[in-house]
C-alpha cells in the first residue's frame, strides 16, 4: 500500500465534501443515495488528491506512491481515473483535470464546504496545497493563480455529529489493481454509415481481488484480444476509461474473472451497462479449455457490438502455455518496452507459429529496434494469416506492412484511403501517412 498521510483525523468515520460523503473505513464514495466501493489502490488515489490538491501529480509520481514496488501499465491509472469521475459523478466528476501528456489535478471549488463526523480536527490541511516537502521532486506545482486560490480557500466545519453508518455489503468482484486497457491504432474499414451514429465502447476489467497477479492473463489477453477487435470495427468507436465520464451514453463491458475453486473452473464473463439491455455473456472452463473461453467470450462481444453481419473472429489459436506469453507481449508494447516485447513474442510464434496476429506484432516491435530486415521477414511468414481477415482488420494492418517494408508512397496512399472511409482516429492515419 502507498505511504500517504491521511488528510483527516484517524478516528473520523465520515466526510463530507459538499453531497459528497466518503466512508474512510469501508472504502466507500455515496452521493444521492448511490454507493461506490474503491479497491484499494483507487481509495489511496482519492487519499492522495485529497490530501495535495491544486498540485499537478505526474503519471511517473502517482504511480510510486501509489503503486509504489509494483510493476503496473498506464491502464491502471487511466481506468482508476475514471473510476473516480464515476464515483465523484455530476458536477464534481470534473473537479479531476487531466493534463495533456503530464498527469492530473484534484482541483475542486473553493467555496466547498467540509464537514467531519467523528473527528475532532478540521480538514484544512487536506484542502490547500501541501509544501514543498509533500511533493515528489519530479512533480511541478500548480499554476501561480491556482496556488493563490488554494492558498485563500478555507473549509468550513459545519457540524461534529456522531451518526452509524451501515456497512454496505461487499462486492463479490472489486475492481482488481491490475487493470489494462490498451487501443491499438487501427482504422474501421468499411465505411460507417454516416447516418448512424457509433456505438461508444468502454472496456473495464475486474478479476477476483484473492487472484495474484500472475494468474490475471486471462483478463488481459482477453481486453487486447477484444481492443485490437473492437477498435477495427465499424459502428464502434473505443474508448479510454480516462476520457468518458460514463454518463450513460456510451457501452461500458466490464470484463470479468472469477477464480476457480478447489478442482473448479474459471469463470471468464462480460456484463454490459449502458442504454440497451444486453443480457451477459458468461462462459466456464477448467484450465485445458481457459484460453477457448477467453475466445468464445471476445467473438460473442464483438458480434454483439461490432455491426459487422456474419463477422468470423480470427482463432485465438493458442495452447496454455503461449497465451499468457501473448498477454505478456501486448503488455510489453504497451509500454514501450520493445526488447521484452520481441522476446515474448518470440515466444509465442515459435509455440503457434500460424498465428499471424504475434507475428505482425513482432515485425512492429522489431522495426522500433531497428532490425528492419527481420520486420519484413515476420511479415512475410504473417501474409497467409492475414489475407484471412476481414477486410476491417486487414486494411490497416497492410498499411503498417507498406510503411514496414519500406514502399512509403503506397503506404501513405492506404492510410489515406482509411481517412477517407472515416476509420477510426483519423489523426492517427494523418500521423502515419505524414510519416
Amino acid at each position: 500500500m502507498a505511504d500517504i498521510e491521511l488528510p483527516w483525523p484517524a478516528d473520523t468515520r465520515l466526510v463530507r465534501l459538499g453531497e459528497i460523503e466518503i466512508d474512510p473505513r469501508y472504502r466507500k464514495v455515496s452521493r444521492a443515495g448511490v454507493v461506490h466501493e474503491l479497491n484499494p489502490r483507487c481509495f489511496e488515489l482519492l487519499l492522495l488528491f485529497l490530501r495535495e490538491p491544486r498540485v499537478l501529480h505526474t503519471r511517473d509520481a502517482i504511480f510510486r506512491r501509489v503503486w509504489r514496488g509494483a510493476v503496473v501499465e498506464d491502464a491502471n491509472l487511466t481506468t482508476s481515473i475514471w473510476l473516480l469521475r464515476r464515483a465523484l459523478g455530476g458536477a464534481a466528476k470534473q473537479w479531476i483535470r487531466t493534463i495533456s501528456k503530464q498527469g492530473y489535478i484534484f482541483d475542486p471549488p473553493a467555496s466547498l464546504d467540509i464537514e467531519f463526523v467523528g473527528g475532532d480536527e478540521t480538514l484544512a490541511a487536506a484542502t490547500r496545497p501541501a509544501g514543498d516537502a509533500n511533493l515528489d521532486p519530479d512533480a511541478p506545482t500548480a499554476a501561480p493563480a491556482e496556488a493563490a486560490a488554494a492558498e485563500s480557500m478555507t473549509p468550513s466545519l459545519l457540524s461534529r455529529t456522531n451518526r452509524s453508518i451501515t456497512r454496505g455489503r461487499a462486492l463479490a468482484l472489486t475492481v482488481a489493481a491490475c487493470l489494462s486497457l490498451m487501443l491499438l491504432a487501427g482504422g474501421l474499414l468499411g465505411a460507417r454509415n454516416r447516418d448512424t451514429p457509433a456505438t461508444r465502447v468502454v472496456l473495464v476489467a475486474a478479476a477476483d481481488p484473492s487472484l495474484p497477479d500472475t494468474q490475471r492473463w486471462p483478463l488481459r489477453l482477453l481486453q487486447h484480444w477484444l481492443s485490437w477487435q473492437l477498435g477495427n470495427a465499424p459502428q464502434v468507436e473505443l474508448r479510454s476509461p480516462s476520457d468518458v465520464l460514463a454518463d450513460g451514453s456510451e457501452t461500458v463491458v466490464l470484463l470479468e474473472l472469477g477464480t476457480p475453486a478447489q478442482g473448479g473452473e474459471w469463470r471468464v464473463s462480460a456484463h454490459f451497462r449502458g442504454d440497451a439491455a444486453l443480457a451477459p455473456i458468461v462462459q466456464q472452463a477448467g484450465d485445458k479449455q481457459l484460453v477457448a473461453a477467453i475466445a468464445a467470450v471476445g467473438d460473442a462481444v464483438v458480434a454483439r457490438l461490432s455491426g459487422v453481419s456474419g463477422y468470423t473472429a480470427p482463432p485465438l489459436a493458442l495452447d496454455t502455455a503461449s497465451a499468457p506469453q501473448l498477454a505478456d507481449a501486448f503488455d510489453a508494447e504497451q509500454q514501450h518496452r520493445w526488447n521484452d516485447a520481441v522476446r515474448a513474442y518470440t515466444s509465442v510464434v515459435a509455440a503457434a507459429p500460424g498465428f499471424g496476429l504475434a507475428r505482425l506484432r513482432l515485425a512492429r516491435c522489431l522495426a522500433q529496434l531497428g532490425q528492419r530486415s527481420a520486420a519484413q521477414a515476420e511479415l512475410a511468414r504473417a501474409d497467409a494469416w492475414l489475407q484471412s481477415l476481414p477486410e476491417f482488420l486487414r486494411a490497416p494492418l497492410k498499411a503498417e506492412g507498406l510503411a514496414l517494408r519500406g514502399e512509403p508512397a503506397a503506404a501513405a496512399a492506404a492510410y489515406a484511403a482509411l481517412q477517407q472511409a472515416r476509420h477510426g482516429d483519423d489523426a492517427e492515419y494523418r500521423v502515419a501517412e505524414a510519416a
